[in-house]
């Protein structure tokens, strides 16, 4: 699959991460328009596709989204998924205004203590479970 080809912003999260996976179903639940696809950072076709795009996969520590042929990573990443949905959109413009290093420095902090902070799971939690009920 070409991510760039999907209409709707595709979210690349860590499926092994508590963290990741809980806000990924929490994104899920308020998506109440389904314009958001998702995939796990650690399936083969997702690693692919990011290394074509020049971005080492073997030791990814941050969410990754396709929106509109561009990739976004850290915190702009965060703040592309929540400008998709209008719950969130007024938040996500209010973090615009932080400078992105900032907001880097801070996304970089949890990310490199999620799992000592929120714990990892023994297996991947799976996007088919979030995209099983897509148009």
């Amino acid at each position: 699959m070409n991510f760039f080809e999907s209409k709707h912003l595709v979210l690349f999260y860590d499926g092994y991460c508590n963290l990741c996976s809980s806000l990924t179903q929490f994104v899920k639940e308020i998506d109440s328009k389904a314009v958001i696809q998702y995939a796990p950072l650690q399936s083969p076709e997702v690693k692919e596709f990011l290394a074509n795009h020049g971005i080492d996969t073997t030791n990814i520590t941050t969410v990754v989204c396709a929106l509109n042929g561009k990739i976004y990573t850290k915190s702009t990443a965060v703040i592309k998924v929540m400008q998709q949905l209008p719950e969130l959109s007024l938040m996500a413009g209010l973090l615009l205004l932080v400078p992105v290093q900032i907001r880097d420095s801070i996304y970089e902090l949890v990310a490199n203590n999620r799992y000592q902070w929120f714990g990892q799971t023994e297996e991947c939690f799976i996007a088919d479970q979030l995209n099983s009920n897509k148009a």
